[in-house]
């Protein structure tokens, strides 16, 4: 499982809250970042890996799927100069 760095989600849940239009989800197979899907939303289906793991923002912060490292996920460099496919950063 993906955690999603903490400064990204709460950076969502901010914009969640000011437009109620944007709903941030984030997948936690793949880290991705996607638009449409409610606070609570749970195991929607990803549209970049196809896996049902998408989780509302919200909900992921209530389950504690983030972390506050901020250093690569894929690499663990602080900052990353790596440029990697799917990076979270």
């Amino acid at each position: 499982m993906v955690k999603i760095q903490e400064v990204e989600l709460l950076d969502a849940i901010r914009e969640n809250n000011g437009n109620a239009c944007t709903n941030w989800g984030f997948c936690l197979a793949c880290g991705m970042q996607q638009e449409g899907y409610e606070p609570d939303a749970r195991h929607y289906e990803c549209e970049d890996c196809g896996k049902r793991q998408v989780f509302g923002a919200e909900e992921i912060l209530i389950m504690g799927a983030y972390t506050a490292d901020t250093s690569c996920t894929i690499c663990r460099h602080q900052p990353c100069q790596c440029r990697h496919d799917n990076h979270s950063q």
